[in-house]
């Protein structure tokens, strides 16, 4: 029956969709953070990033928050929804398999180099176009929600190729500069250290305020999207 249908396919697209899941976990870090519980705090980002959380104060904290929310607003929200508006649920699913391909194996490390390089090519690819429309619309959502749009604009612009992936800095760069702090710097990962480039100015200390401001700034992006996506969408029905 078509009402069968649309029920199925309305589950399907709830899997694919990551926004309440990143708002629940980045809260979980908040709410610690703000009773001044850090070992708590680095418990629950320890289940949001790969680094080494053990020694993290509230800033690198925050950062590391931040930095996920910034990323998986492309991988977990925009991105599947632009391939559901094109390719309905199936279009999302296909889009969640590359994506989840290349975070299980598409690591630079002597296990995973040959076998996962496909995944993370491949997710490149796909993540193209969703990275730099998300990007492009988080000046105008932090304009709406009373952040730094012109900030996020400048360091998108200067500060998005900052970053190991093609794609990942699309999204950080601009809100990094919506907030103005700076993301990137020095990691740890199983005791080695690891640096990258910085992305943003540091304008303000980083804070569990500023994880409430980018939880704002990803649903308002992605509503963003979405409207734009469903606008595109009406446009080549007719």
């Amino acid at each position: 029956h078509p009402l069968v249908g649309d029920g199925v396919a309305i589950v399907l697209l709830y899997t694919t969709l990551a926004t309440r899941s990143l708002t629940q976990h980045a809260r979980q870090v908040q709410q610690p953070l703000d009773a001044h519980d850090l070992v708590r705090a680095r418990q629950h980002v320890a289940w949001m990033v790969g680094r080494d959380t053990e020694h993290l104060d509230e800033g690198e904290i925050t950062r590391a928050t931040v930095e996920s929310v910034a990323e998986n607003s492309v991988d977990g929200v925009t991105a599947p929804l632009l391939f559901a508006f094109m390719g309905g649920p199936i279009g999302a699913m296909v889009y969640k398999a590359i994506n989840t391909l290349d975070s299980t194996f598409g690591y630079k490390n002597e296990r995973y180099l040959q076998f996962g390089w496909a995944a993370a090519r491949l997710d490149d690819v796909a993540n193209f176009i969703p990275a730099r429309l998300t990007a492009l619309m988080v000046p105008v959502a932090a304009k709406i929600i009373g952040l730094d749009g012109r900030q996020a604009w400048v360091m998108w612009q200067r500060d998005r190729q900052q970053h190991p992936s093609p794609n990942g800095g699309q999204t950080e760069a601009a809100m990094a500069g919506a907030l103005n702090v700076r993301l990137g710097g020095e990691n740890s990962y199983f005791g080695v250290p690891s640096c990258r480039p910085t992305m943003g100015d540091a304008q303000q200390d980083l804070c569990s305020r500023h994880i409430g401001e980018v939880i704002h700034l990803m649903w308002t992006t992605s509503a963003l999207v979405a409207s734009a996506a469903f606008a595109g969408w009406l446009i080549l029905a007719r």
